[in-house]
């Protein structure tokens, strides 16, 4: 019997809390509607939403004023655990993510919205790795 026999739980945190200054937009660029109803965020998404995904808990890190909307918006989208709102940096989004995680949670990837093509194979493989590694 190996020391941790306890099943792994894996969480991915999405960071899509930036207000995207740099971009000079109304809205961040995370949020940027590509037709009616595609947001930049919900390119990630038919990945996550079938069942061959190995994340336990999806949580995704937003701007206060968006969290209503992006709650509503994601459940036509893909299971998530928590739409969590962010703080005043990356830092303190990520902090907040973290505490958002399950108390079970094993693994946890960060992933940043406005970056919307991980692949599955990327996903795995970092979690492959945090399996020998404390970080990837």
């Amino acid at each position: 019997m190996s020391f941790n026999s306890k099943q792994k739980m894996n969480s991915l945190i999405i960071l899509a809390a930036g207000l995207g200054k740099r971009a000079k937009q109304k809205d961040p660029k995370q949020f940027f509607l590509l037709d009616k109803k595609t947001r930049i965020i919900y390119l990630q998404y038919p990945y996550l939403n079938n069942s061959s995904h190995n994340f336990d808990e999806i949580i995704i890190v937003v701007p206060d004023k968006w969290k209503d909307l992006i709650s509503q918006e994601i459940n036509h989208i893909c299971s998530v655990s928590k739409v969590i709102a962010g703080g005043k940096n990356r830092s303190e989004s990520s902090y907040l993510g973290l505490k958002a995680c399950s108390s079970d949670c094993t693994n946890v990837l960060i992933h940043d919205a406005a970056r919307p093509f991980a692949s599955k194979k990327i996903y795995n493989s970092c979690i492959k790795y945090l399996e020998e590694y404390d970080s990837v």
